[in-house]
């Protein structure tokens, strides 16, 4: 491929972007994952002593048994397997794309691998009243039970399922029609970077003038030392240009405003052989904390009539537990375009930010239709202020990682499938409603950034903005 800057060719640092990564416990795994990987692989990558057994549908490893005794000695496809190990281990793998979509089910249990994700009522339309009984990933559904005890919504990879039907039957699986987001489509990454000044760029390997990446503008939180780099988003930044887009990451100087980040990003987008391997008719803007409060001015400047007013075939602002928008006042956000795709994620064990100044951004959206913009409250245990950070499998950021796929996707493509994990699964109402947020008060202890301002020059800074970041709740 021709080379992404021609005059930093003796800058680029060059690493494979991650296979699919899948993180096993201690004791039993049931696994359903697109790879054949041999017996040999697995005790290469978890540990010959720590693989106790393999269990597949008609296949059979145990450490404790003589040779003649295991049948194992491979994954094959479609069948799903159970894994014991005596010690958690993260297993890589490259997953295969079927030719045949579909699976035979025998009369009775089934022990499968699913080549994609099927929703129940698809399944139900396929098997009819063939269909008894399906287990796996902690979720069952049983055709005698009650809708409210059924908990099975969709088979979800890279789990095993067990599903029973009371004749032979073919189930059958489109793969251009489901996609599971929150996924690594597996393209070879490159980044560039140049540390001093705190700039990288992760881009494809098949980026060229004629195959050219819409741009994603990436903003981290605020800087605490001078180590703060793009590693700090390693993960995040790989998954992102594995999807088929550059991302530019800069760090800002921590002055309260955006005009740093600006500064940046139009160097780099500027630089070398940049231009022509970059579509400005395709731009996102990501922010986490600090960046994600100023996430809007650097829009504003890109986006818009008022700036470069690029992403004419789409747009979007993705921004995770924000800061203060410090140099947007309410006529800006009024002014927003009305086709941006807009979300934000809030994470409920934050314990930095105050969750009203997110939720004051959201609401001041008022030129963006509800159906294009969505606030989600990520509920789970990990769900801290820097979830989106650090270098971690992908399994382990999906409260991040699978709205962000789905919303790239659906902006810059148009693929409906894609609506409900990007713009569909969050509240309008995150302090009285399915997903919830702490109380006001929860928020005004210290060792937190509160609504008001953490000091006067910052009340002073926002008071020349006009808008009340702690209006929302009394």
């Amino acid at each position: 491929m021709k080379f992404f800057f021609k005059i930093l060719v003796s800058l680029w640092l060059a690493t494979a972007v991650q296979a699919e990564s899948l993180s096993l416990v201690k004791g039993w795994n049931f696994l359903g994952i697109n790879a054949n990987l041999t017996l040999q692989e697995l005790k290469t990558q978890l540990g010959d002593d720590n693989i106790i057994a393999v269990r597949g549908p008609d296949t059979t490893y145990k450490k404790t048994n003589l040779d003649f005794l295991n049948n194992f000695t491979a994954f094959e496809p479609k069948k799903g397997y159970w894994i014991k190990l005596e010690n958690e281990a993260n297993l890589t793998y490259a997953p295969i794309a079927y030719e045949d979509n579909s699976i035979l089910l025998k009369e009775g249990w089934n022990l499968i691998n699913p080549i994609s994700n099927l929703t129940l009522q698809d399944i139900k339309g396929q098997l009819g009243s063939s269909l008894e009984s399906i287990r796996g990933n902690g979720k069952v559904y049983k055709s005698s039970n009650d809708e409210i005890i059924n908990s099975f919504v969709q088979f979800e990879e890279p789990y095993g399922y067990r599903i029973k039907v009371s004749t032979d039957s073919l189930l059958q699986f489109d793969n251009t029609q489901y996609r599971v987001y929150g996924k690594s489509l597996n393209k070879n990454v490159y980044v560039y970077s140049d540390e001093e000044a705190n700039l990288a760029i992760y881009y494809p390997s098949d980026i060229s003038p004629e195959n050219k990446t819409p741009i994603i503008l990436f903003m981290p939180g605020w800087s605490f030392s001078d180590d703060d780099s793009h590693l700090d988003y390693k993960s995040l930044l790989t998954f992102i240009a594995s999807q088929g887009y550059s991302v530019f990451y800069v760090r800002s100087i921590n002055e309260l405003g955006a005009g740093d980040f600006i500064g940046k990003f139009e160097e780099l987008l500027s630089m070398g052989d940049v231009p022509n391997h970059i579509d400005t008719t395709r731009v996102g803007v990501i922010g986490h904390s600090y960046g994600g409060g100023l996430a809007y001015s650097v829009f504003k400047h890109f986006a818009t009539l008022d700036g470069k007013n690029w992403g004419e075939n789409g747009k979007f602002i993705f921004t995770m537990a924000p800061w203060f928008a410090f140099d947007m006042t309410k006529d800006n956000f009024k002014n927003l375009p009305t086709k941006t795709k807009i979300v934000n994620v809030e994470f409920i064990k934050s314990t930095i930010s105050d969750p009203r100044i997110s939720f004051t951004l959201y609401d001041s959206l008022t030129s963006i239709d509800n159906k294009n913009k969505d606030y989600q409250v990520y509920d789970k245990e990990d769900a801290g202020h820097f979830y989106p950070a650090g270098e971690r499998d992908y399994s382990l950021m999906q409260g991040v990682l699978k709205p962000l796929d789905a919303l790239m996707d659906y902006t810059f493509y148009n693929k409906e499938e894609a609506y409900i994990d990007a713009l569909g699964a969050g509240t309008d109402s995150p302090y009285n409603g399915p997903q919830t947020i702490r109380e006001k008060s929860f928020y005004e202890q210290d060792g937190y950034h509160p609504c008001s301002g953490a000091d006067d020059y910052i009340k002073e800074v926002l008071s020349n903005l006009g808008i009340d970041y702690c209006s929302i709740v009394d």
